[in-house]
């Protein structure tokens, strides 16, 4: 039986891909090294699992003796989010095990310019296979590492979680006949730059005095970064806004805040907070992106959906900002719940085991 070792930080991803894996990828050893800085939230039931070990410090770990011939037992090694400098120049240092190296890029571990880490480029550019979330996501790679002629295999791969699915189709697409007074805003997903919170919420500034509520995910990514977002929200839109500085599981973040959400908008130029937004949208959510990026591209022209732009957002009245008509809900649901199917996921996961 083929061995396969996942090397994954937690992520509102990681309990669902684990899950998915033991339930629908059976004719395969998986074993998960799985890492995060910081607390855990004791949500975390699947890291007592037989075939799981919790990583506290990779550093420790990869200085063991005989470590590279432990992941040399492993047919096939998939690196999920290249964010590790301690991983990247393991696997940078050890060349027999580029063979067998499979890296899975996130979207925020793909530079946005060329100031590219010399370690990085040599696992890229001689691993045996890349795997993306969306296709674009692999063009941007093979412009940024000339990877002209690249001998590497490539997917365009999601996790699967039936258990997100199954909210989703519970909780989230029930609410596209919702009518209510109040308009709950999101403002991106994470507490980073790329989501230009700042540049965003001064545009919806000549709204303040509507009947709205801001939600503010600031959960991950640079404290100091979200400490100056959370004080700019305040200070324009007073207790009309709402900040998320913890973590929540899944189910609890679903049902409190994106259930609520009426209007989403997503400023990353790059592939960004795509599981929110796929949520959102299975809801009849009015999602906003930036106008020509990778997002805009995916949602128009791979699943077929009806977005809006933020650059148009200074012209709306509030009318206009705020409304889209039940059909254009309706459909957009409809398309990304048919695309929304895990064992579907789960099979291209499994192409790849099989390579």
């Amino acid at each position: 039986m083929k061995q396969i070792l996942h090397i994954i930080r937690i992520s509102q991803f990681t309990a669902g891909f684990v899950r998915a894996i033991k339930k629908q990828c059976g004719n395969y050893k998986h074993v998960f090294w799985i890492y995060y800085v910081g607390l855990l939230t004791g949500d975390e039931e699947y890291l007592y699992e037989d075939n799981v070990q919790y990583i506290s410090s990779f550093a420790h770990e990869l200085r063991k003796p005989h470590i590279e011939i432990w992941f040399d037992t492993f047919d096939k090694i998939i690196y999920h989010g290249l964010f590790e400098h301690d991983i990247i120049s393991f696997f940078a240092d050890h060349n027999n095990l580029l063979s067998k190296l499979y890296l899975y890029f996130w979207g925020g571990d793909i530079p946005i310019d060329e100031s590219i880490n010399e370690a990085k480029t040599k696992i890229i550019r001689n691993a045996a296979g890349l795997i993306t979330i969306i296709e674009s996501d692999y063009e941007k790679l093979c412009t940024l590492y000339n990877l002209d002629n690249p001998q590497s295999i490539h997917m365009a791969v999601m996790y699967g979680d039936e258990k997100e699915i199954g909210l989703t189709k519970k909780i989230l697409a029930p609410k596209l006949f919702d009518s209510k007074d109040k308009i709950y805003i999101q403002v991106g997903n994470s507490a980073t730059e790329t989501n230009e919170h700042i540049k965003v919420l001064n545009m919806l500034k000549k709204f303040r005095e509507e009947n709205i509520c801001i939600i503010l995910p600031l959960a991950y990514g640079d404290k100091e970064y979200a400490k100056k977002v959370a004080e700019c929200g305040r200070k324009i839109f007073g207790d009309k806004i709402v900040i998320l500085r913890d973590y929540l599981p899944l189910e609890e973040y679903i049902e409190q805040y994106l259930s609520k959400v009426d209007i989403g908008i997503f400023a990353m130029a790059r592939q960004q907070a795509l599981g929110n937004i796929m949520m959102l949208c299975a809801s009849g959510t009015k999602l906003y992106l930036k106008r020509n990026a990778q997002l805009d591209h995916y949602m128009t022209k791979e699943r077929k959906c009806k977005i809006y732009y933020i650059d148009d957002i200074e012209d709306l009245s509030f009318s206009e900002f705020a409304s889209m008509s039940l059909k254009i809900k309706k459909d957009n649901s409809n398309k990304i719940l048919d695309y929304y199917d895990s064992t579907a996921k789960m099979e291209k996961w499994n192409e790849l085991f099989e390579l």
